[in-house]
């Protein structure tokens, strides 16, 4: 699976989100950033995308991801 955008409206910790990311490279990506500016909750974002756990709560994410070689598009709104 290859991400191409991510965008968070709404999770734990980020009620109004954080800034989305587009035009994501084909194979590593470097997030970078002061503590507290969101680079873990984006890690765990992308792991809520592969791993979705009905009980998880709090999430409003929208994603474009790419699974053989087929574009999808992945929304996940789960209320707090």
């Amino acid at each position: 699976m290859k991400i191409k955008k991510l965008h968070i409206n709404r999770m734990p910790g980020f009620p109004q989100g954080v800034k989305g990311f587009g035009k994501l490279a084909g194979n590593i990506n470097i997030v970078a950033g002061a503590n507290g500016s969101g680079k873990r909750s984006t890690a765990r974002v992308i792991q809520k995308l592969i791993w979705w756990n009905a009980k998880t709560t709090g999430y409003q994410v929208d994603a474009e991801v790419v699974v053989n070689d087929e574009l999808n598009h992945i929304e996940i709104d789960s209320q707090s």
